[in-house]
């Protein structure tokens, strides 16, 4: 029998064959004298079997080194934000489709590529919100045209970018609180924290006393809000303290917002 000795694939870079096809020749040779040969010939072919999926390469923006995509959230759209190579290792095999299955529900983004879907970019289409969605896990699936068909999966990370885009603000629009006199140095008065939406160095809050506390009988942590007694109180010196607070973020433009807070002072036999 017409064996082959070794395995012969005609995929790109996998034991491949060069030609695709050959012709034997064979002959043979009996005893008689004179001896006589005959001969025959037979022609092999290396049929391709679709024995490979696609394979899909992403190049991230803005930095193609990294292994995600990054956008601002005022990004001006449409913006690129990662380009998609897809090759196939089998000889003949286009193909057929590629498609972002998940991770686009809110229709954000948008693939558009060659008519055989080898090189296509995605991008963005719609301007995100950070603080609904901060991070998006594009699926991309890619099928050939072999029989029968193979698919390959990769994923796209794309993160959102804060941006400083809200003002910080304060559970109340005024605080009133009523302490005695004797109230020692270091005690807790109050909690003036502030609450902003934005994330990381836009989040950074900042707080300080505008007015008010002539008599520096209070202290306000700049980075908690900490309100606590700074110095001995007297009745006799003032019994009510209106004091103006304000807190801002640490954005490059940084937003500034501002509350009250009244003391009342009460008389203690000291």
């Amino acid at each position: 029998p017409l064996v082959c000795s070794q395995r012969c694939d005609r995929s790109v870079g996998d034991f491949e064959c060069e030609p695709y096809s050959c012709i034997l020749t064979i002959s043979t040779t009996d005893g008689g004298s004179p001896p006589l040969t005959g001969r025959a010939y037979v022609t092999v072919k290396v049929l391709d079997e679709n024995n490979h999926a696609p394979m899909i390469a992403i190049r991230h923006f803005p930095d193609g080194s990294k292994d995600h995509s990054a956008i601002s959230e005022n990004q001006n759209t449409p913006s690129i934000v990662a380009l998609v190579t897809v090759t196939d290792a089998d000889q003949g095999t286009k193909i057929s489709s590629l498609s972002i299955v998940s991770g686009n529900e809110k229709g954000h983004f948008k693939m558009v590529g060659t008519t055989d879907f080898q090189y296509s970019s995605i991008s963005l289409i719609s301007m995100p919100d950070r603080e609904r969605i901060s991070v998006y896990n594009l699926t991309i699936v890619a099928v050939d045209s072999g029989i029968p068909p193979k698919s390959s999966t990769a994923n796209l990370i794309v993160y959102v970018i804060d941006v400083n885009d809200h003002v910080p603000w304060f559970s109340k629009l005024d605080y009133r609180i009523t302490l005695p006199e004797t109230l020692p140095i270091g005690s807790f008065i109050e909690s003036l924290t502030a609450h902003d939406e934005d994330s990381g160095q836009n989040a950074a809050l900042t707080y300080s006393i505008l007015s008010g506390n002539t008599n520096g009988w209070f202290h306000l942590n700049d980075k908690t809000g900490l309100l606590t007694v700074g110095s001995r109180m007297h009745y006799n010196i003032a019994s009510t303290v209106s004091m103006n607070i304000s807190v801002h973020d640490g954005g490059p433009t940084p937003f500034y917002n501002f509350t009250s807070v009244t003391i009342t002072i009460l008389d203690e036999n000291d």
